[in-house]
This record gives structure tokens, C-alpha cells and sequence, in this order.
């Protein structure tokens, strides 16, 4: 859970909300999605277990605040999509004031770390195009993942 302990700023996910125990799972027309949730960013575990059980799509919905985790956001939505070959869609709330100001950045990584399609500000909806068949092949001819599995 989230837990800020600033003198200028105190939060603490963990009072209010009970935290998960299970991978987050769809499926829709044979591709496998993944789920996390804000925080999980910081964990790359658990979007390996993911990988490692089939997922080729990522969501993660999130809410990152501009002044802990700006930085983090942009290095760590592409390393997810690097190190685990996956399209990373990254989506985070955007606006507030102050500390609890957003840092928006919403955007879909390519497997390889390219920002396929990104909205920095502003509110939006992004539709992207994912070509799954090309992921795949990139698996096959660099394929990090099955040395991974060997561990």
C-alpha cells in the first residue's frame, strides 16, 4: 500500500483499503491482459508473474502524484514494457493543486520502450492499434523471458 510519511504531507493506503491477493486477469480474443494498480509500479515482481503466466498486455491504471512519483512514472511504465516485452498501457489521472496535483503522462510502451501513443496533460482517451503477431515474433527472436523461467 501507498504510504507517504512527510512532515508536509502524510498518506497511508493501508487504513482504508484492503490490499489484493490474486493476479489480475482478462482475456479477450485470445490475447491475455494484465491488471496492476498505481502502486504496484513499483514492484517489478509482480508484473513478471504476469508475463510469466501469459499476459502480452498490461493496464495500469493509476494515480500518480506529481511531486512523489513524476520521475518514477517515466522511467518505470517503460522498464515495465522493456523487461517484461509487453505492451505497457499506462494510464494516470491528470489536474489537482499543490500536493495533490497529478502528473497525467497516460501512454501505451511498445515491448521494445517506444511510446506508441501518449496525452500529457490533458483529460483524453487513447485508441491504439496493438500488433500482438509482431510481439510474438519479437519474444521468439529475443527471448529473455524463457531465460527468465530457467531461474
Amino acid at each position: 500500500m501507498y504510504t507517504v510519511d512527510r512532515e508536509d504531507l502524510k498518506i497511508d493506503e493501508g487504513r482504508d483499503t484492503i490490499k489484493g491477493n490474486k493476479l489480475g486477469f482478462v482475456e479477450i480474443d485470445g490475447v491475455k491482459i494484465g491488471i496492476g494498480i498505481c502502486f504496484d509500479l513499483r514492484y517489478p515482481e509482480y508484473f513478471k508473474t504476469l508475463v510469466l503466466n501469459g499476459a502480452e498486455v498490461i493496464f495500469l491504471p493509476s494515480s500518480f502524484r506529481k511531486s512523489t512519483g513524476e520521475l518514477a512514472w517515466e522511467i518505470l511504465t517503460r522498464a515495465r514494457a522493456i523487461e517484461n516485452q509487453v505492451y505497457f498501457c499506462a494510464c494516470n489521472q491528470t489536474g489537482g493543486i499543490a500536493e495533490k496535483e497529478r502528473c497525467g503522462n497516460t501512454r501505451i510502451i511498445s515491448y521494445d520502450g517506444t511510446i506508441i501513443s501518449n496525452i500529457e496533460k490533458e483529460e483524453g482517451i487513447i485508441i491504439q492499434d496493438l500488433d500482438i503477431e509482431k510481439l510474438r515474433k519479437f519474444r521468439k527472436e529475443f527471448p529473455i523471458l524463457k531465460q527468465v523461467e530457467k531461474f
